[in-house]
């Protein structure tokens, strides 16, 4: 409808006749009318006249209005000039309000008409705006029918306005978007969250069956109560914009997957500024799983992440400038081989760098070229050894140090080099080039089986490399002794050798020397033999081990009894002493700046199952590299030494008589507890004892009868203390006991109790039984005092016992002054 048309619908309002509720209204005043000339006076129907007039503000034009209340006047003075009333007091005051009834009446009708008219202007605005706009508009009821549609709905999606007119828009909707399409009405109908206009994407059916994608937009419209009148609702064609949406998603999906695929580590990050503007940062906004699993972490982790929290060392290296510096040129970094000290990995390693800006954002991928860079260093360095083994080829080629055949069976024919007319003094021209002439001039004891020898190695494709020694005659006439290492280089198609190349060495020197020390180690096997010493050697790679007889003798073996004799040796060596031999064995290998180690260990013996003393000997072989190659050594047997030395060792500790340490002894003994007490806070009491009227025993009983109560007196104190514990005989009747780990002071006097009750035992001897008492004086050892502090303080001790009758126990504390008794 156009804006002329819709002005002429109104224009027809304001003709009265033409309104059938108007005229319905203008019949119901003249019924009215009749009615009141038929009744009596007394009846007045006056009031009613006015009735269609204020019904006619609902609907009619201020015009129709006053037509109403015109005709209802017009009838009013009518019947009061036919009932003679007009002019009455009462009748005037009626006709009064009605005029006022009128005014009012035509007033709203034209408030009405005003807001009428603004409606119908705002209305035709749209409908302008939705037939000339390429979006599709619609207008609907409450109940969601439509009952208008914009003209763009063919050219948008192939309808025409009839075929939508009275359905509702989820007739078109694509199914898997109908409950989308509910929640958009459902916000809409919520009265409490009152939004005006709400917006979804959906598929929308086209006339030809397919389906597009379309914005929707739905305004709810109100009336002046506020009561939800309809829906104006907007079609946005966006199927071009969500199929890019859908091809951006898809690429990124695929772009993402290419990454992810990528076995090199790849980061997006994105650079942090100063106030200045200026980059002093890059922070995580993407990674892929190579670029985690790199980095030892993961991709929530990562993300979010400064460069620098993640790896700090990017900005002490000069990387993080590298990468500022790439934000501010259009060429991307590029950086091979660059060392950098790992954060993670704590070692400096080498990298393949390529980074480049995208917009604020730095796309930056690494390979770890680290095995490159070393094999590409090992190479340098092998190539480097190449040409200095080529150079020192050359120079032996030229000096003749190294001497170079090659064989050509098929014309029996032989080069040589100048270095084998060398090493057997032939000039040039001397020597043939005659295969045959090289097999004169062997040694006759190996031409034959030279011979067949290298017919054999050299037949055998599987074994084409072969090595022999033979003698070759020298100009002088004597014979040289050769090593001949060759490999066959072609065969013909019955498997017979073509053509060979190979080198001599003169080991003439060397198998001498092998001779001199194979007769040096007779002569050694036989001096061994004689000394009791045995030889064994280990090959520390495979731990095989060789014995000679002297070995297998001193173990108590039979030879051979041992298939692996190293695993089974352990089993020999005294349980104690494992642990000190497997420390040995780790020593060597790890203690490079000697070969030789000495040690003493114990064996039980396999025949008799005695307790030996060894004494070994090893002399280490070692690489170049300083590893463990080889052992070799000597074991002696020396229990008879180790059992001297332990006589001489007691003899010299213990008192000839009692049995008991004496003074030296105990002294050394009390001063490593006066350490030891020190280091680990433990508590040790001294006991000085002394035998009472010890001289008047002697004086009546005799000597050796006090000789026999120093016995018996040491034997029952070393009976009544603990194996930690220990006693010595330190003067004539004076001994020393020191127990070790006492509780208190306390309990190391009534230990003494106990040894003193002990000795008071009557002692026999051949003279008869002697009666003996003790007397002991007590002390605990203190830190930082001398020996001669301590024994004094104890002696003192004793000697308050002394004075006070004997036969008692005293204690003393630190400082020294009243005795505890």
């Amino acid at each position: 409808m156009t804006a002329g048309g819709q002005w002429q619908q109104i224009n027809v309002r304001f003709k009265p006749f033409k309104n059938r509720r108007l005229l319905g209204l203008l019949a119901s005043q003249v019924v009215v009318f009749w009615l009141d000339l038929q009744l009596p006076p007394a009846i007045s129907l006056l009031a009613y006249y006015w009735v269609p007039v204020v019904l006619s503000v609902l609907f009619a034009t201020p015009i129709q209005v006053l037509l109403l209340a015109g005709v209802a006047l017009s009838f009013t003075i009518a019947v009061g000039l036919y009932w003679g009333d007009l002019f009455s007091a009462g009748y005037l005051v009626r006709m009064i309000g009605g005029a006022v009834i009128a005014a009012i009446a035509v007033y709203l009708a034209v408030q009405r008409q005003r807001e009428t008219e603004a409606r119908f202007q705002l209305e035709e605005r749209y409908r302008l705006l939705a037939e000339n706009a390429s979006d599709v508009v619609l207008f609907a009821q409450s109940d969601h029918r439509i009952h208008w549609a914009s003209p763009s709905l063919p050219l948008v999606l192939g309808w025409n306005p009839e075929d939508w007119i009275g359905t509702r828009l989820s007739v078109f909707i694509h199914r898997q978007d109908a409950p989308a399409l509910e929640a958009l009405y459902a916000q809409l109908a919520d009265l409490a969250n009152r939004v005006s206009r709400h917006e979804k994407n959906l598929r929308l059916r086209h006339h030809d069956g397919d389906y597009r994608w379309f914005a929707i937009r739905i305004t709810a419209v109100y009336d002046t109560t506020g009561r939800l009148s309809g829906y104006v609702k907007g079609l946005r064609d966006i199927q071009d914009q969500v199929r890019s949406q859908q091809a951006l998603a898809a690429e990124r999906a695929q772009l993402r997957a290419t990454l992810d695929s990528l076995i090199d580590p790849h980061v997006l990050l994105t650079a942090i500024r100063e106030e200045q503007g200026n980059i002093i940062d890059f922070r995580y906004i993407d990674a892929n799983p190579a670029a985690c699993l790199y980095n030892r972490t993961s991709r929530d982790k990562l993300i979010g992440k400064t460069l620098l929290q993640i790896l700090p060392a990017h900005q002490a290296s000069g990387l993080l400038d590298q990468y500022i510096q790439a934000m501010t040129r259009p060429e991307p970094l590029i950086l091979n081989d660059y060392a950098y000290s790992h954060d993670i990995y704590l070692e400096e390693r080498r990298f393949d760098i390529r980074a480049v800006r995208i917009d604020e954002s730095l796309s930056y991928t690494w390979r770890d070229v680290t095995d490159r860079y070393q094999a590409a260093q090992q190479l340098a360095e092998a190539k480097e050894r190449y040409q200095q083994l080529a150079q020192r080829w050359e120079f032996a080629m030229d000096f003749g140090d190294l001497a170079i055949y090659e064989s050509d069976y098929r014309t029996q024919k032989v080069f040589y080099s100048p270095g084998i007319l060398k090493q057997l003094g032939y000039q040039p021209g001397d020597w043939s080039e005659s295969l045959n002439e090289w097999l004169q001039r062997l040694h006759p004891e190996d031409r034959i089986w030279i011979e067949q020898d290298l017919q054999s190695a050299r037949a055998d494709r599987n074994q084409s490399i072969y090595t022999i020694e033979y003698r070759i005659q020298h100009r002088d006439g004597s014979y040289r002794w050769i090593i001949d290492r060759g490999k066959v280089l072609a065969y013909d198609d019955e498997n017979r050798p073509l053509r060979s190349i190979g080198t001599h060495i003169d080991i003439t020197e060397s198998k001498q020397a092998e001779e001199a020390l194979s007769r040096a180690n007779q002569k050694m096997r036989m001096a061994s033999l004689a000394a009791g010493i045995g030889f064994w050697e280990l090959d520390w790679v495979t731990e095989h081990c060789s014995w000679d007889a002297q070995m297998w003798k001193l173990y108590g073996l039979e030879p051979g009894a041992l298939e692996e004799i190293y695993p089974s040796w352990w089993q020999f060596v005294y349980p104690d002493d494992r642990d000190q031999m497997q420390q040995l064995m780790a020593g060597i290998q790890a203690q490079t700046t000697t070969n030789f180690f000495e040690h003493d260990f114990r064996i039980i013996r396999a025949n008799d199952q005695q307790v030996r003393h060894i004494y070994s000997s090893i002399y280490v072989t070692r690489d170049p590299q300083d590893q463990v190659l080889r052992l070799s050594g000597v074991n002696l047997d020396i229990t008879n030494q180790k059992r001297a030395e332990q006589e001489l060792t007691q003899q010299a500790q213990t008192d000839e008589l009692t049995g008991l340490f004496n003074r030296r002894a105990a002294i050394a003994k009390i001063q490593s507890l006066c350490e030891l007490d020190r280091r680990h806070g433990e508590a040790n009491a001294v006991l000085f004892c002394d035998l009472d009227h010890f001289k008047n025993i002697n004086d009546y009983y005799g000597h050796a009868a006090g000789d026999a109560v120093l016995k018996v007196t040491a034997e029952r104190i070393q009976s009544a203390i603990r194996s930690n514990d220990f006693a010595a005989r330190i003067g004539g009747d004076e001994l020393l006991v020191v127990l070790r780990g006492v509780q208190s002071l306390e309990n190391a006097v009534a230990i003494a109790e106990k040894l003193r009750h002990l000795v008071a035992e009557p002692v026999p001897t051949d003279a008869g039984l002697v009666d003996l008492t003790l007397t002991i004086g007590v002390t605990l050892i203190q830190s930082e005092e001398t020996i001669d502090t301590l024994i004094a303080r104890a002696d003192t001790a004793m000697y308050q016992g002394k004075q006070a009758g004997r036969d008692r126990v005293i204690s003393f504390t630190c400082p020294l002054n009243t005795p505890d008794h």
